[in-house]
């Protein structure tokens, strides 16, 4: 799953196919011991070839000899402790894996054109913001090559941003796909060679995992982003970010005057207090229960739907959603029942077993013919832009049922 969404994924999975497990094993072992010393004859013993052979591997394979990519990790580290911290310049070179103070100098003008002494403030374009995950980071007031690797890319797109990179897997069926010919595909998970191809001055990433963001850090300024976070505080915090805080006021402003008008204009159809719930089976025969992410948060509004007393704890909890056994199926079960229809078979096969089901025919909602079969793949997303279509087509898809 994403994050905690519905797309299968083994997010510790850092591995790329397109290089050779002996080469992937040095890289990784390089971006975890940066800070250690390290020899070309180290890294062949561990790739099990010879110093010419590996050297040549991966110089075909990266663009760059080994050392020179050890020196340009080693840097990148070093200019986030040059903005983040107030230690003596030799202490961060050694930190970062310079034993001498004078070379990592030299180096480091060679790679900026500047001094590390005067690297902090040569960014005074930069505004320091605190991620989802605690770090405090510099980033560009204007970014302007943003990588944005999460379920929520329309976001981005609602405030007229737009990225250079992303997982064109996560939006392969959204209502936005048109909108992302000149993205590119950075992978999923997170491919750290492709990204740093594409030079970002920003990357953006929807994981709390601390191992993949060191993993990622190295290559530009990069923050955590709550994807599961509501549609208003995750368009406040990329206003921030972006440097669009107008622009993110005025997209809120507008789609809740718009949101409110939706539910007004369904108040004939739908009682005071009615419920509603979100189900999907995934991963074969698991069923969850959708909360903070996806199709169910276009659903819950003081006007609109409630969540039943179960669902509110998963949305107090803050998370997405929630695996559930079936049986458990009619204390989830609000007075209207929205099933996400899968497209993988396995799962698709139990889902038409469930429905064929004495428990499935017993539920109230099922008995009132209140149940509404919706495509997973284009609407269980959350971002701006697949909540501002849903205006439309929510009253449309309740003025049809089971």
């Amino acid at each position: 799953m994403w994050q905690e969404d519905l797309t299968p994924i083994d997010q510790n999975n850092t591995s790329n196919p397109a290089l050779p497990a002996s080469v992937e094993g040095t890289l990784s072992y390089m971006e975890n011991n940066y800070e250690k010393p390290i020899t070309v004859k180290q890294l062949a013993e561990q790739a099990n070839v010879s110093i010419w052979q590996y050297s040549q591997m991966f110089r075909k394979i990266i663009g760059k000899k080994p050392l020179h990519y050890l020196t340009e990790l080693r840097l990148n580290h070093a200019k986030r402790l040059l903005l983040d911290c107030k230690r003596p310049l030799r202490e961060i070179a050694r930190q970062v894996g310079f034993s001498d103070e004078y070379y990592f100098n030299r180096r480091f003008r060679q790679m900026t054109g500047i001094p590390p002494g005067k690297y902090a403030l040569s960014v005074s374009g930069s505004v320091r913001v605190k991620d989802w995950t605690g770090h405090h980071i510099h980033i560009p007031r204007r970014a302007s090559r943003i990588i944005y690797h999460g379920e929520t890319m329309g976001d981005l797109l609602a405030l007229g941003a737009k990225a250079i990179g992303g997982s064109l897997q996560l939006s392969e069926y959204s209502v936005y796909k048109h909108r992302l010919v000149n993205v590119a595909d950075v992978g999923l998970p997170l491919n750290a060679r492709l990204t740093s191809a594409l030079d970002p001055d920003l990357i953006i990433i929807a994981n709390s995992d601390e191992q993949e963001y060191e993993r990622i850090a190295s290559i530009a300024p990069t923050v955590t982003f709550n994807s599961f976070a509501t549609l208003e505080e995750r368009m406040h915090t990329l206003g921030v970010w972006l440097g669009k805080e107008r622009e993110a006021e005025r997209w809120l402003s507008t789609f809740t005057a718009r949101n409110l008008a939706m539910w007004q204009q369904l108040g004939t159809q739908i009682t005071a207090g009615e419920t509603a719930s979100v189900f999907i089976f995934d991963h074969g025969d698991r069923l969850f229960v959708m909360g903070m992410s996806g199709f169910s948060s276009a659903l819950y509004h003081p006007q609109g739907f409630q969540p039943v007393e179960p669902i509110q704890k998963v949305l107090d909890e803050g998370h997405g959603f929630a695996e559930i056994d079936p049986n458990e199926l009619p204390d989830y079960a609000g007075d209207r029942i929205f099933m996400l229809v899968p497209t993988a078979p396995e799962s698709k096969r139990t889902l038409e077993r469930m429905i064929s089901s004495p428990l499935w025919r017993s539920l109230p909602a099922v008995r009132q013919g209140r149940v509404y079969f919706v495509e997973a793949e284009r609407w269980n997303w959350s971002d701006a832009i697949t909540r501002q279509k849903l205006l439309t087509a929510l009253p449309k898809l309740l003025g049809t049922s089971s």
